[in-house]
């Protein structure tokens, strides 16, 4: 099974809305099975919603604290190396495919640490919509902004990586091949756990430099409890990222 298809299945709201249909369509035949499962379905929709949930895995799901300055500078790294995020798919006002949301933040974290540290940049991402006659890979939009948008002079777009596992060994190759030492890597501050484990796995020196934090957990009030959108979201990329650490650490 193609795995985003899967992905969408199993995580919220999908996988929850298809768990309590499936208790409904076997109720008349395993009464118990069926109320059982319409219960859960139910249940872990409503728990996924709220924002206490999504609190709550949002602190096992961002482990690393934000990038200290004087530490980033004792690292002595050779360049910053952002990960795509994803495109803003056939962009009417733009004309082209550019950055998505998530790149979009990953991009400026990562120009504010060039500006700040005087270090060359590498965005890599190899994701291409090939169905609009103007895409471009996701490293091509992120260095148009970078260069054209955010001023930094010194950037290298790579193209070749797919997932962050063929990221961290793309540029596991690129660092032999120049001699460089460690790296600030920049993602999500969800992903950054995954992101640098792969990195290390593959020989890397990765300092984690996340941005794009979610919320600390809330407080115990009304609202935790009442469902939200921007909750369901949450709670979908924290329980995306804790599989997905789980899959490479069987996987690899």
């Amino acid at each position: 099974m193609d795995k985003h298809l899967l992905v969408t299945l199993v995580l919220p709201p999908s996988g929850p809305i298809f768990l309590g249909l499936a208790g409904l369509l076997i109720l008349a035949w395993r009464r118990q099975l069926g109320t059982f499962l319409m219960a859960a379905g139910l249940a872990s929709a409503y728990l996924l919603s709220i924002p206490l949930t999504a609190s709550l895995l949002t602190l096992a799901a961002q482990p690393y604290p934000p990038l200290d300055e004087s530490a980033a500078e004792n690292a002595e790294a050779s360049a910053i190396v952002v990960l795509a995020g994803g495109l803003y798919l056939r962009a009417p006002e733009y004309g082209v495919d550019t950055a998505g949301l998530l790149t979009l933040g990953r991009v400026r974290y990562g120009a504010f640490l060039a500006h700040k540290l005087q270090l060359p940049v590498i965005a890599i991402g190899g994701y291409l919509d090939k169905r609009w006659k103007g895409a471009r890979t996701e490293a091509d939009a992120m260095a148009d902004l970078l260069r054209n948008e955010l001023s930094v002079a010194d950037v290298t777009a790579d193209s070749t990586a797919h997932n962050t596992w063929e990221s961290a060994a793309r540029i596991s190759e690129l660092l032999r091949n120049r001699g460089d030492g460690p790296i600030l890597l920049v993602t999500d501050a969800m992903h950054s756990r995954r992101a640098v484990d792969a990195f290390r796995e593959a020989g890397v020196d990765a300092v984690p430099a996340p941005t794009r934090y979610y919320s600390a957990p809330a407080p115990f009030t009304i609202y935790s409890w009442i469902p939200q959108q921007d909750s369901v979201t949450q709670s979908w990329y924290a329980i995306y990222e804790l599989l997905g650490r789980a899959w490479y650490a069987m996987a690899h």
